[in-house]
């Protein structure tokens, strides 16, 4: 312990071995020229500061390559574990998913799914201008067009934090009285600088991160076209639904109508005593039913006009111009190779865009080993007086270059990498997940679209077949074979019939719709 005191007592200059050049290097030693207040003000000028040494002797030339050779070798570790982190994190292409060579209820034969809005199958003017006024109103389009923008705006901020960085800066300084300031008396103090900073990425540190956002900004794009879908699917279907409860509210008009006329005649027999009393309770409990479902089919109509002001963004209800249903020739739809849904999906695109930015940014990661490169320069002036600062003022110019890289960092780097590897497998699932859906559901819509086709011939073959008896009772009822309650009965069956095969015949216009979006757009 006693030549460590006495060390740090007496505090010995080190010099370095002796030399004709040590020797006249230690006895020559000049003084420190004076600094100015001004460039006391300015910063001062760069002095080399003094290193002391407690208790060891080493040379400037040792302390510099001792410093040298750690510094070179963490940059080699560094290198060779953010290189080897880096190709394992890469990926050769999107994870395999096995897809079937056709969909199940898929006969191969048919329209094929045209380059058309899909929409365009049926035929109605009046819904292609729907579409257009969701486009232009819909809430939730207007949102994901804000977060597409959202994620085009970062990716622009990403792009533009990479490039060099300027700031000016500028004071005034006032003292009075018997203080005396930093430009030598008392009066003002007047300076102005300029500082650039550039964080210089000569080893793709950064790429990483700003791919991940440009890949952030075609999943949000890819997500407004889902949206579009979305609400498009369901201005459809409720534009069919509202279509198909106006025709089967004129049928239900006309059923009650017939019902209070055979509710009339039956009270009127029963009163003579042609009739008992539980006919008459029959026919007024085929109207009450009659009546309850027009109030049903009236609540359904104003519902589903709600709906439809709703998906437009409007507060009022939206009703069809005409009341005739929609008629339109069901199409065998060919719905292709399930590997067409990878590229004509957009939630499928989405998920893609995601799985890919989070493996950009599990390389970003890995590369958070590589050391950092930055250049700075910053000049600037002081004076006393506001006219002569770019004259006669004190000037100052300041270049430097940073280097820096992590060498201890209690395993925050490792969290990090394990924390974005852990959102790789979280978006190479969802990846997953959204492909499998999407297959899923064409087949089930595909399905569902042939079952309904086949029930609504059984459907239309009933409706033919009343439609022909109803024209038979009418022949009937003029010769005077048959009685007005008889025509009246078979008159409420051909509008049971014909009710049933218009419920039907929409119930396949929305398994047709849900069979063309969930194929896609395409792109």
């Amino acid at each position: 312990m006693a030549p460590f005191r006495a060390a740090r007592r007496s505090r010995p200059v080190l010099t370095p071995p002796k030399s004709k050049f040590t020797a006249a290097r230690s006895s020559f030693r000049p003084r420190a020229a004076p600094v100015s207040d001004q460039q006391v003000a300015m910063g001062g000028r760069n002095v080399r500061p003094s290193i002391h040494r407690i208790g060891m002797t080493m040379t400037f030339q040792e302390l510099r390559r001792f410093v040298t050779v750690r510094l070179a070798l963490a940059s080699l570790i560094a290198l060779s574990v953010a290189t080897t982190g880096t190709f394992a994190a890469a990926k050769d292409g999107l994870p395999p998913i096995s897809l079937p060579e056709q969909y199940e209820s898929n006969t191969g034969d048919g329209t094929p799914v045209s380059n058309a809005p899909w929409w365009s199958v049926f035929g109605d003017p009046q819904l292609a201008s729907l579409i257009e006024r969701l486009h232009a109103a819909n809430t939730t389009i207007a949102q994901a067009r804000a977060r597409l923008a959202a994620a085009e705006a970062a990716a622009r901020a990403g792009r533009a934090s990479q490039g060099p960085f300027a700031s000016v800066d500028a004071s005034a300084t006032s003292v009075q009285g018997p203080l005396i300031n930093a430009a030598g008396e008392s009066g003002n103090l007047y300076s102005g600088r300029m500082n650039v900073s550039w964080e210089v990425d000569v080893l793709d540190r950064l790429s990483g991160e700003r791919a991940a956002e440009r890949l952030d900004a075609s999943a949000a794009a890819a997500l407004l076209e889902d949206a579009k879908l979305l609400m498009e699917g369901r201005v459809v279907r409720t534009w069919l639904s509202l279509k198909a409860l106006s025709a089967a509210q004129i049928d239900a008009d006309r059923a009650v109508r017939l019902l209070q006329e055979a509710s009339v005649i039956m009270q009127r027999r029963r009163d003579i005593g042609q009739v008992a009393l539980q006919e008459v309770d029959t026919a007024q409990s085929r109207l009450k039913a009659a009546l309850q479902h027009r109030s049903d089919l009236q609540l359904s109509h104003a519902t589903a006009a709600r709906e439809l002001g709703f998906l437009l963004g409007e507060t009022t209800p939206i009703f069809p111009a005409a009341a005739a249903e929609p008629t339109i020739q069901l199409p065998q739809i060919a719905a292709g190779l399930p590997s067409e849904l990878l590229v004509r999906r957009p939630d499928i695109a989405a998920a893609r865009s995601h799985l890919m930015a989070a493996d950009q940014r599990l390389v970003s990661a890995r590369r958070g080993w590589l050391p950092t490169f930055g250049l700075t320069a910053s000049g600037g002036a002081a004076s006393s007086s506001l006219g002569q600062i770019l004259s006669g003022g004190a000037a100052s110019l300041l270049l430097g270059a940073l280097f820096s890289i992590p060498v201890l960092d209690g395993a925050r780097q490792k969290a990090r990498i394990a924390g974005r590897d852990a959102e790789v497998a979280l978006a190479d699932a969802r990846y997953r997940e959204t492909v499998l859906s999407a297959v899923r559901d064409v087949n089930n819509h595909l399905q569902a679209y042939n079952n309904c086709k086949t029930v609504l011939s059984h459907a239309n073959e009933q409706e033919q077949s009343a439609s022909s008896m109803l024209a038979a009772a009418n022949g009937r009822a003029k010769n005077g074979t048959i009685g007005r309650l008889a025509l009246i009965d078979v008159e409420i069956m051909y509008i049971e019939r014909t009710s049933a095969q218009i419920f039907i015949q929409t119930i396949c216009y929305h398994n047709l719709a849900d069979v063309l979006q969930s194929l896609g757009r395409a792109t």
